[in-house]
């Protein structure tokens, strides 16, 4: 943040938005007290939202990745049999820093998120589609099975003579073998009604 405030010129008479993601690594009390103290107006972004909305996802690492693959797909061509080492990674990034980090690409990623020049309608219905399948209504019929399900946890219908059931609040059902001719059965942690079988 420092070094932010320091390169971005923020001051109280100078104020700056710093638009981040909402990562629990990039935000704390020192950094928002400091922020604030120097000008910087932090504005993160939803959670599962940087592939739309941050300019550098959107035009400058995607371009840089596309960059990156081309020219060392070039040197593998024109060195056949030969190994990409990681000495060859700044040859490969010289070549095309300069294109990826372009005025042009930056300018782009704030334009194509909506953020500057300002655009609210900048994502189409489409885009919200995958957050629909979390907005059905629930029917009166399920609401009934989610409260019962809560308030009276089901229990054990068949128990052997053989063994003893015990039905958990999690509905998972224990058995033990026992030579007993009875067998018990707990509905809840306060009741426990004894069935006896019949004699053999």
């Amino acid at each position: 943040m420092e070094h932010f405030v320091k390169y971005s010129n923020a001051s109280l008479n100078n104020r700056v938005l710093l638009i981040l993601d909402n990562h629990e690594s990039h935000i704390s009390v020192e950094v928002v007290k400091y922020a604030k103290s120097n000008g910087v107006t932090l504005l993160t972004i939803p959670p599962h939202c940087s592939r739309k909305l941050q300019p550098l996802d959107v035009s400058v690492y995607s371009s840089f990745k596309t960059r990156y693959n081309s020219a060392m797909n070039n040197w593998m061509i024109s060195k056949p049999g030969r190994t990409v080492t990681i000495y060859n990674i700044p040859g490969f990034v010289n070549t095309i820093m300069s294109q990826a980090f372009s005025l042009s690409n930056i300018l782009s990623g704030f334009r194509s998120t909506g953020i500057h020049p300002y655009n609210p309608d900048i994502f189409t219905d489409d885009d919200f589609l995958c957050s629909a399948v979390t907005d059905r209504e629930m029917t009166s019929e399920l609401q009934k099975q989610d409260v019962s399900s809560i308030t009276s946890p089901s229990v054990a219908a068949k128990v052997p003579s053989d063994s003893t059931t015990v039905a958990l609040p999690s509905t998972s059902t224990v058995r033990q073998s026992e030579p007993s001719t009875s067998a018990s059965v707990f509905t809840n942690e306060t009741a426990a009604p004894r069935i006896n079988s019949p004699s053999i």
